[in-house]
Parts: C-alpha cells; structure tokens; sequence
C-alpha cells in the first residue's frame, strides 16, 4: 500500500445520532469501551497496511483531534513517511466550509496530490465494519478501473433513504436515490478507490462549487458512468 494515500471523511455532523453528537463529531463518539468509531476504519487502514492517511475534520473535532493525536500518532513511523494528519477545512479553493464529501476532497486536492500517490482510498470515518483493503487495492488493479466502489448487498426495502447501485438492461451501472429501479437485491453503503490521476479530473470537471455536485457517491461517480457509457 506504499502507492496509496488514504483520505478518511470525519466531518460529518451526524445529526441521526443525537445527542450523542452534540458535543462532538459523529466519528469521536465512544464505541465499544474507551475507543471512538472513527478507531475502526483507522484500524482497518493500519491492518491492511496502509500507513499514510489524511482525516478530514470539520464539525466540533476538538475531542475527535485529541483522539486521533493521542492515540494513533504513535502508532506511525514518521521517519519512514508514514503518518495519520487531520486536516481541518483551509478554504484553500472556496470561501465555504465542506459542502459534502465531493467538494471535501476537491478542497484538499493540493494536499493529495503533494503526496504524489498513485491511488486514492476515500473512507468513511463513522462506519462500522470490517475489510482488508489491500485486496480491494488488488482487485482495482488486476481490473484496471479507474474507480472502484467496494459495496453491501441489501434488501431494496431497506434503501429508500439511501443513495443506491446496480445493473440493469443496457447500463451495467445505475447509482441512484432510489430503489425502485431495482427488483433484486442492490448494493448499498460503499468505499471509494480512484486512480489519484482520475480524481483530480473528475472532481475538476464536477465542479464541486456548484450545489449540484457536492457529493461523490451521488454526483461525481454517477457524471463519470453517464460520460463513459456515452
């Protein structure tokens, strides 16, 4: 995972958690004893060997910046490059605070590139589960995607407040609001791998500024799949 860069989205206001979140970041709220959701997926990264990792931070993260300085800085070689950073919003392209996980990137896109990574992993930083991505790493490559979204499979029931996927007919690729365009079962939450060259384009020509394209589940990979299938 030397070629990687992880991009880990703990912004989030988590408002479907309150008062849990009230005075914290959904991804700083305990889990399990003394850890913090956002332990999670930082573990995954550092088990799947990936060692060089950006958090970005937004809403109350004063509790969720301690925790991650405490208690992942140490666990990091940083004579050998390695590092897990919080990058709080800078405006370095826009004169607003993140407007969803699109333009959360967009807004870091310098700091991303300067790492000169082949490939980007973008994360979620308040789910919970369990992945090695080195062999979802493997599997982009072996394909030769320029995106790759690592999904679950759920009942269409249980999506109709989520942001959906799945084939049908002639599009081998529907990503939608809604899952009444599917009678089986269909993919549900998702990650994220970009060639790091693919992102830069795809949320350059997005326009993430835009209110229409702020989100990159709905708008950036649903843009690309129209693009390539035209």
């Amino acid at each position: 995972m030397k070629d990687t860069l992880g991009v880990l989205l703990a912004g989030g206001a988590g408002e479907r958690l309150f008062p849990l979140t009230r005075d914290r970041a959904k991804p700083a709220v305990p889990f399990g004893g003394h850890y913090r959701i956002i332990d999670i997926t930082l573990s995954n990264c550092i088990n799947s060997g990936l060692r060089r990792v950006y958090v970005l931070t937004q809403y109350k993260a004063l509790s969720l910046n301690r925790h991650i300085r405490e208690g992942w800085g140490a666990v990091v070689a940083r004579e050998l490059g390695e590092f897990i950073e919080v990058l709080p919003p800078m405006k370095r392209v826009s004169d607003s605070w993140y407007l969803g996980t699109a333009d959360a990137v967009y807004q870091n896109i310098y700091s991303i590139g300067s790492e000169q990574s082949k490939h980007v992993l973008i994360l979620s930083g308040d789910h919970i589960y369990k992945m090695n991505y080195q062999l979802m790493l493997d599997h982009h490559k072996s394909t030769g995607a320029d995106v790759t979204l690592a999904t679950i499979l759920i009942d269409p029931s249980a999506a109709t407040a989520r942001v959906v996927m799945g084939a049908i007919d002639s599009a081998p690729i529907i990503i939608t609001n809604s899952a009444e365009l599917f009678g089986g079962r269909i993919a549900g939450d998702y990650k994220d791998r970009f060639d790091a060259r693919v992102a830069d384009v795809l949320l350059a020509k997005a326009g993430v500024s835009n209110a229409a394209h702020r989100h990159i589940h709905v708008n950036v990979l649903k843009r690309a799949v129209r693009e390539a299938a035209a």
